[in-house]
């Protein structure tokens, strides 16, 4: 009998959350790939609806009551400004080809593409760094990653934050289509341009922080032309990533997004390619930082350009046992 209390009341609350649930962009298609003998997760995305106070609830239950604790709460003050923006919903969904951020159901910076190889470059990466002193906290994170990395390929999840619709504005659907035959300003430009423009900036970093390409100083470049603007790496972040084992990082545009590489290992792609920086521009021009606005308005001048050029700067760290020998 208790077991069948438990069992019941377990079927009750996976009712209660899958009633709290909105299709997920691609649900449905990880199960689909996955062999018969393989652990599966694809869900549909679990929404979290916040009322003007913050608390939160899944289809009408708090969060608290449903799953105990204290439930989910945010700040009134935070829920008022995202009524005042009309943000009316944040999405985080997770699947075997990335993560993406959305934001009223359009895809923001900060969203990633990957697939196990870039993972495990990323798990690489972050047991190198866990072995310097500085980010001993990182040797916590790096096992909970290891054991995700081989599942990803059969996770399919999300996550929704639900805010009140301010007066006077519709609701906004999960999820707005991207229109990516839209031309840039640099397609036009560039539409005659029949060679593929390319940057490729190599720079070494000397135990000190200096800056060089090749046999240019190039703080000294800088201070030639008048500048005084501080060109080097503080000392100590140069002797803390080569004692970490950080040899070489690689930053590449691709019409994908920005590719980073750290020892000739490929991390996880941040994408740009649906429109990503053009939304979280809209939002900073609505949150009205004067300072901030103009900083994207001169990004956002350059990102055309910067997904149609194949720009790659390499930076190569000191070998501090070599350094420490001279």
């Amino acid at each position: 009998m208790r077991m069948f209390s438990i069992g019941l009341a377990v079927l009750v609350v996976l009712s209660l959350l899958l009633a709290g649930c909105a299709p997920r962009p691609g649900g449905g298609a990880t199960a689909a790939n996955a062999g018969p003998d393989e652990i599966v997760v694809d869900l549909p995305s679990l929404v979290i609806d916040f009322d003007e106070m913050g608390a939160g609830s899944i289809a009408g239950v708090s969060v608290g009551e449903l799953m105990g604790g204290d439930g989910v709460e945010l700040p009134a003050e935070t829920v008022q400004d995202m009524m005042a923006n009309n943000i009316q919903h944040l999405q985080l969904d997770a699947h075997p080809a990335g993560i993406t951020l959305r934001v009223n159901g359009l895809p923001m910076l900060g969203s990633m593409a990957y697939d196990p190889e870039r993972l495990g470059s990323l798990v690489e990466l972050l047991e190198s760094l866990a072995a310097s002193p500085m980010l001993s906290m990182l040797s916590d994170l790096t096992p909970v990653i290891s054991a995700l990395v081989p599942m990803i390929d059969n996770l399919g999840v999300g996550l929704v934050a639900m805010f009140p619709v301010a007066a006077g504005h519709e609701p906004i659907p999960l999820m707005v289509a991207w229109d990516d035959a839209t031309p840039s300003v640099a397609d036009v430009l560039m539409a005659d341009i029949r060679q593929e423009p390319r940057v490729n900036i190599p720079i070494s970093v000397a135990a000190d922080g200096s800056l060089s390409s090749g046999e240019l100083d190039l703080g000294a470049l800088i201070a030639s032309l008048g500048s005084d603007a501080e060109v080097s790496l503080p000392e100590d972040t140069v002797s803390m990533l080569a004692s970490s084992g950080i040899e070489s990082v690689e930053i590449s545009t691709t019409a994908a997004g920005l590719a980073v590489a750290v020892n000739g290992l490929d991390l996880p792609l941040l994408t740009w390619n649906q429109g990503e920086f053009e939304n979280i521009q809209a939002l900073v021009i609505l949150a009205g930082n004067e300072g901030l606005v103009e900083l994207m308005d001169l990004v956002g001048n350059l990102l055309p350009f910067l997904q149609v050029v194949d720009a790659n700067l390499s930076l190569q760290l000191p070998d501090m046992a070599d350094a420490t020998a001279g």
